[in-house]
């Protein structure tokens, strides 16, 4: 059985998929860093004085503040090599280190889809993905028109991680038997007002709610399954043109509606396309020998991000409460969380209310909604008054949320001195239990 399973991943298949997913790919990112360029967003981070990490990457150094618009700058061009193939596996790795570390350095500010961007680049550096339509292939005369199949798989199971993982945390009793929080994105986020009335319709808002699970988890097989992909991709078409159109969610689902398009149509689709370049670039076939451990590398990263979305299961408490695991799962829009915080230092025998935009960027302001960030502002904050000469300095918060529409309750405990929890601490222990 191992022999056959191996001999499916290692059975040639037509490099086109692979060469036009690295143009669109290289288009987008290119894009998306000339956006950041021009309209100034990165640049927030001359605006803070602290960068928020992911627990377990502390280690990560924080560049000056300056440097991150050169990063940016980095990142657009290494995206260009991508798209044109030049020292396409070189560009790849580069846009992985620069792109990826805008993702890893700031958990307060970048999201999902940089995560996911950042995990197809190392697909990217990981496949002969520059071996056919390419600056590369052009320069060494030669292409790869045929790759193993576990390139395309790979690219799959990257794609339909999200879609699953985004399905499985829908299966709870608040999105399945109160269809919340989907009837809040429908009644606040509607960009159709004549759509409104039927959106207060519980039956119809049930409908969505269990709609938008069973797609996620089970969009993907029928894309697998030749007899139903036609009408998989028209329902992959159809829900994230509804995103688009009525929620607004953007460039977000206009990316994964063309990537879930491109990698699970047959291979060969665009072969006739490829070709032509082929001919253009006057490159002959060749043999392009790929390292036999790059397989293991694909097989231990597919099992890690198996695993890694189901870490939440090992941590006390309501994962989706007090946001332990949340980080590289794709929580894509499944819960809703309104949170009040109110943050107040104690020292020299007094209580003095905090304003965290003196410290951090507004575009950081989800660090109010998780306790670990608000320990990580809360130690900045102390070890900032303890400099300038302060004792007994205590770093507190007042915080009241509510999730999926309950009603609002304390959110971490009294009292509690976020300054004084180490970096490994459980955000279990300091939050108040949902009612």
């Amino acid at each position: 059985m191992f022999e056959k399973l191996a001999a499916r991943l290692r059975r040639p298949i037509s490099n086109a998929f692979l060469t036009v997913f690295r143009v669109f790919f290289g288009i987008w990112m290119v894009i998306r860093c000339v956006w950041y360029i021009v309209s100034q967003d990165v640049r927030y981070v001359e605006h803070t004085q602290i960068l928020f990490s992911y627990r377990g990457w502390e280690w990560v150094p924080h560049a000056p503040a300056g440097w991150f618009i050169v990063l940016m700058w980095i990142s657009m061009f290494s995206a260009v090599g991508i798209a044109l193939g030049i020292f396409t596996r070189f560009s790849s790795f580069v846009f992985l280190m620069t792109f990826g570390y805008f993702f890893i350095v700031d958990a307060a500010t970048w999201g999902n889809m940089d995560y996911l961007f950042s995990l197809l680049a190392f697909i990217l550096l990981l496949v002969p993905s520059g071996a056919r339509g390419s600056w590369d292939a052009w320069h060494k005369g030669r292409h790869l028109d045929s790759v193993p199949a576990w390139t395309l798989y790979l690219l799959r199971f990257q794609i339909g991680a999200v879609y699953f993982y985004a399905g499985l945390i829908k299966c709870t009793p608040d999105w399945l038997l109160r269809a919340s929080p989907i009837d809040i994105f429908l009644s606040t986020e509607n960009k159709i007002a004549v759509l409104q009335p039927l959106f207060e319709t519980p039956l119809v808002v049930h409908a969505f709610a269990y709609g938008g699970c069973f797609f996620d988890l089970f969009i993907v097989p029928l894309l697998l399954w030749p007899r139903s992909r036609r009408w998989a991709m028209a329902l992959v078409v159809f829900f994230h043109t509804f995103n688009m159109v009525v929620l607004g969610l953007g460039n977000v689902t206009v990316f994964m509606l063309l990537a879930t398009l491109l990698v699970f149509s047959e291979p060969d689709l665009f072969e006739a396309v490829v070709s032509r370049l082929e001919h253009f670039l006057k490159t002959a076939v060749g043999i392009i020998p790929g390292p036999s451990w790059m397989g293991f590398i694909a097989a231990a990263f597919v099992v890690a991000q198996a695993l890694i979305p189901l870490r939440h299961l090992a941590y006390p408490g309501d994962a989706r409460w007090n946001g332990d695991g949340q980080n590289f799962s794709w929580w894509m829009r499944s819960i809703h969380m309104k949170v009040d915080s109110k943050f107040y230092a104690e020292y020299d025998g007094k209580r003095v209310r905090l304003n965290p935009l003196e410290t951090i960027a507004k575009e950081q302001s989800a660090m109010g909604k998780d306790p670990d960030m608000m320990a990580q502002y809360a130690r900045f904050v102390a070890s900032r008054l303890r400099a300038e000469g302060h004792q007994d300095v205590k770093v507190m918060v007042e915080s009241m949320a509510s999730l999926n529409g309950r009603p609002t309750q304390r959110f971490v405990r009294e009292n509690v001195d976020l300054a004084a929890l180490s970096a490994d601490f459980v955000p279990a222990d300091i939050v108040v239990p949902l009612d």
